[in-house]
């Protein structure tokens, strides 16, 4: 899929040397913005054509695109906007032409030259072109959660613990909207005393709009990488408190700008501490924990 991207975008680069734009000119009647959005689900088409100035669209009799397949030209699709609030138009007389519909055929996915041609009633045209990819839109999949099972809490300072999610979206990074850690910690000490909660929740799962991943890079399988520090209590913190310890649970979620996204629940991370009794292999030895080693 990315190969697929890279060759359509070469496409548009060499297209756009060869495209006839009308020029710019200050307060001369022009074809502005071209946009579209294309609903795969739908099938529908949005397409906005902007005349500069404004006041000057009083004068279009009509706008009309057609959409031609890149590289042949060949004719896909054509339409005719309006500026009068119908037909997807969303405020009318404010110089955007516009229209929502569906194509039957469905487009096909790649690129595509978008020809914009306006009559004005004084017999003028006016002809703007562009290009443009519609890329076949996939939901975001956690690949992966790297994250160590059992995690020791340092005596006195505090620490991170580093949390690598793989997300595997050939749309790419620029097609999610965030990826998310939620915890559940019903199952954690609540107090210093080592007390457990009386009535824990196997669901009750916490975030907040700040625990979002940060985006790292994308590795030589074409996953994307993204990664949090998460702050640890010490074991005495040195002003009365101190790191809860038990077991937390972990779930992460990823959703792309069309809101479809993944879950995985029930990570599982034990948090111990050195001085609870128990030598836990992999996080305690005798070095760093002689107490319970």
């Amino acid at each position: 899929m990315k190969n697929t991207i890279t060759f359509f975008l070469l496409l548009l680069l060499a297209a756009a040397c060869n495209l006839p734009v009308t020029p710019a000119s200050s307060g001369q009647t022009e074809i502005g913005t071209i946009f579209l959005d294309y609903n795969q689900e739908t099938t529908e088409v949005f397409l906005q054509v902007q005349i500069m100035p404004p006041e000057s669209a009083d004068r279009m009799d009509s706008v009309r695109v057609v959409l031609y397949t890149l590289p042949d030209q060949e004719p896909a699709a054509a339409f005719s906007l309006k500026d009068d609030g119908t037909q997807g138009d969303l405020l009318p007389g404010n110089g955007i032409f516009s229209i929502l519909a569906a194509t039957d055929p469905p487009l096909a996915f790649g690129a595509y030259l978008i020809e914009s041609t306006a009559y004005s009633s004084e017999g003028t045209v006016l002809t703007q072109t562009t290009t443009t990819v519609i890329a076949e839109e996939f939901p975001p999949v956690i690949a992966s959660v790297d994250m160590p099972e059992i995690y020791s809490l340092d005596p006195d300072t505090w620490t991170d613990l580093n949390i690598t999610v793989k997300i595997d979206d050939p749309n790419g990074a620029d097609d999610i909207k965030y990826v998310r850690y939620y915890i559940n910690t019903d199952f954690l000490t609540v107090d210093c005393e080592g007390n457990y909660n009386d009535n824990p929740q196997d669901d009750n799962y916490q975030s907040d709009p700040t625990w979002q991943m940060e985006y790292s890079h994308t590795d030589n399988e074409g996953l994307l990488v993204y990664t949090t520090s998460i702050p640890m209590r010490p074991v005495d913190d040195g002003s009365g408190g101190c790191g809860k310890t038990g077991i937390a649970l972990f779930r992460f979620l990823v959703k792309d700008k069309s809101n479809r996204q993944d879950t995985v629940s029930e990570i599982v991370l034990e948090i111990v501490s050195c001085g609870d009794g128990e030598c836990q292999a992999g996080a305690e030895d005798a070095e760093t924990c002689p107490e319970d080693c």
